[in-house]
């Protein structure tokens, strides 16, 4: 498939997932690696245009799947992803994943990161990176056990197990546990609907052993779906559902 017919797929999908969330009434800076050429798409009038083609920046891996500012574009947030491969359904489902993180970038991530210790802290040490290298303790065996049981509760032993993890974690491993689960979780959560609508498989890595980041992306779509049962339309507002995963609303 090339580019113009996988954008032109992922408009038809989006027209089947729009009703999952308003997140999906917009369209989102697109970027579409093939080879080393980057096609460059802008919205316009709830299409796609092709703004320009580029040479990929050397930094960027040949299989991506990313929000991010771009630097070839202006430094904006774009959904980047590249086709190989794998089936194209797969590929619209990351570009789909991806348009969540730029909702959650243009609602409210920078106003909720500086809220947050870790965040500072981390930044000030030179660790730009922070999101993707926190060395968070994974392995220590409490917090494995906890976080074990929290994956494995029923709704009503949540509270405590939450509880237990707030008190256990220092502050910075708390603020970025919630972080993760907030950011990754959401659209986990997100993902797996989209899934559903187009008859995929369901996304489910992260229970397994040993913990890295990608558990709280599992543990996190646990959340949101806890929180919703509880608080119906919580996920309309992205902002509130981040105050309520860390337990401070």
């Amino acid at each position: 498939m090339d580019v113009s017919d996988f954008v032109t797929t992922l408009l038809s999908s989006l027209r089947k997932v729009r009703q999952i969330h308003p997140l999906f009434t917009n369209l989102y800076p697109l970027a579409v690696l093939r080879g080393r050429e980057l096609y460059l798409f802008e919205p316009s009038n709830n299409e796609y245009r092709l703004a320009r083609i580029v040479t990929a920046p050397s930094w960027m891996p040949d299989t991506v799947s990313a929000a991010l500012p771009l630097d070839v574009n202006d430094w904006r947030m774009t959904a980047v992803v590249s086709l190989s491969g794998e089936a194209i359904l797969e590929s619209i489902v990351s570009v789909l994943h991806e348009f969540v993180h730029c909702y959650q970038w243009e609602c409210c991530e920078e106003k909720l990161k500086s809220s947050l210790t870790v965040a500072r802290e981390e930044v000030e040490a030179g660790n730009y990176s922070w999101e993707l290298n926190y060395p968070f303790p994974y392995t220590d065996d409490h917090f494995v056990e906890l976080y074990s049981r929290f994956l494995d509760a029923n709704a009503e032993d949540i509270p405590d197990i939450r509880r237990k993890l707030k008190e256990y974690l220092s502050r910075k491993d708390y603020e970025y546990m919630v972080w993760q689960e907030w950011k990754e979780g959401f659209a986990r959560y997100i993902e797996n609907i989209i899934r559903g609508v187009l008859q995929l498989k369901e996304n489910n890595s992260g229970r397994e052993k040993p913990f890295t980041r990608i558990t709280f992306y599992t543990g996190g779509e646990k959340m949101v779906k806890w929180l919703q049962s509880r608080d119906p339309g919580i996920i309309l507002n992205i902002e509130k559902l981040f105050w309520k995963i860390s337990d401070k609303q």
